[in-house]
């Protein structure tokens, strides 16, 4: 099973808030982000996790536009 996660940037991943299973491998997705999570100072990241391998798939670091 694949993941998506929040954590902050220094967090290892198996810490990191499950926001949900990954919905698919193809096409675009939207994940609701819980309030407590802040995104003005640029620390926090959502990461593609496999709970089985505890291996990131990918990530990127979440900034307010």
């Amino acid at each position: 099973m694949k993941y998506i996660l929040i954590i902050s940037i220094e967090q290892p991943t198996n810490e990191g808030f499950n926001l949900s299973e990954l919905k698919g491998n193809e096409g675009n997705q939207n994940y609701l982000l819980p309030l407590a999570v802040d995104l003005q100072d640029g620390s926090c990241k959502v990461v593609i996790w496999c709970r089985v391998f505890n291996v990131d798939f990918g990530s990127a670091i979440l900034q307010l536009q």
